[in-house]
């Protein structure tokens, strides 16, 4: 009965939110989220079984002028009776003269079905503030009225939630992390506020080809408002859970390859190439995207070991 309740109670969560009239901001683009699912999914808190922490940069498209910087520090742990997680994720987007720059609070419930299959619901909150700073643009015409201020900003408080199902050898997700949006002041047009809500499904499973190496496809599933739906299609390699090497392929949009070392029990690094697809390949330039990850132990029941996922 009290499984039923809590399920309950998160999966109305999930339809209410998902059901509420109003948009988020558009997500960052990652290619090693494969490797820190907490910036997709907040029911993803605690995978690790250690209090983990990650920061990411990326800069997108190198040979453009204004293109996209991304830095992320997201920290996630279980409590010390296991059923409960909490998270931390904070981002700076730069696109342009735009900067979006939010801090997300999650909360996660898990239920263990064995010691390596858990099922857990996630919830997230945060607050942001995005701003465009007119003034560093070089404008044709000084008279247009859409420039007439230096710059335009507006706050908001954001919410979002997840599910997530994970095995030894497998796991899935589906979320919807910044699902509804409550505007707290604006400056910003009608049209500039109303950006697109995103939802997530992941899904992965590792195979093992012998014992020094194993193998990971896994996939992602991007649906947007108002925009096509777009995959990921990745296949990962590891090497006696020390060294990974792998490719993903972003439907119509780019080819990448990434690079993991686990350094220690506790720290990794991960590095990400990611090159264009098309016409838009010769103007653009490569992307280039930076990970590192710390896993740490505070109570004597965490076993800090490498993970799959």
């Amino acid at each position: 009965m009290y499984l039923y309740k809590t399920f309950s109670f998160f999966a109305v969560a999930f339809i209410l939110l998902l059901s509420q009239i109003g948009y988020s901001q558009q997500s960052a683009l990652y290619s090693q989220y494969m490797f820190n699912g907490l910036i997709l999914n907040p029911a993803y808190a605690g995978s690790q079984e250690s209090m983990s922490v990650s920061a990411l940069f990326r800069k997108q498209w190198t040979s453009l002028d204004g293109s996209p910087s991304t830095q992320t520090l997201a920290a996630h742990t279980p409590l010390n009776n296991k059923k409960i997680a909490l998270g931390l994720i904070v981002a700076n987007d730069n696109i342009g003269v735009s900067q979006h720059t939010g801090v997300d609070l999650i909360y996660a419930y898990r239920i263990s079905f064995s010691e390596t299959r858990k099922l857990s619901f996630g919830l997230q909150a945060g607050f942001a503030r995005l701003s465009a700073q007119y003034n560093n643009l070089n404008v044709k015409d000084p008279n247009d009225p859409s420039f007439s201020s230096a710059a335009s900003a507006f706050n908001c408080l954001y919410f979002g939630t997840g599910i997530y199902y994970s095995s030894q050898r497998f796991y899935a997700g589906l979320s919807a992390p910044h699902a509804n949006r409550v505007t707290l002041g604006q400056t910003f047009s009608t049209d500039e506020n109303s950006q697109s809500r995103n939802y997530f499904f992941t899904t992965g499973y590792v195979f093992t080809l012998s014992p020094s190496f194993k193998l990971k496809p896994s996939t992602l599933i991007k649906a947007t408002d108002g925009w096509s739906t777009q995959a990921d299609i990745n296949c990962t390699l590891l090497y006696e859970d020390v060294f990974w090497i792998g490719v993903s392929y972003r439907s119509f949009s780019a080819l990448s390859f990434m690079a993991k070392v686990q350094l220690t029990n506790q720290l990794s690094a991960g590095y990400a190439y990611d090159n264009a697809l098309g016409d838009f390949s010769t103007i653009s330039g490569a992307s280039h995207e930076f990970m590192m990850t710390y896993n740490f132990s505070f109570f004597k029941s965490n076993t800090v070991t490498p993970r799959d996922f």
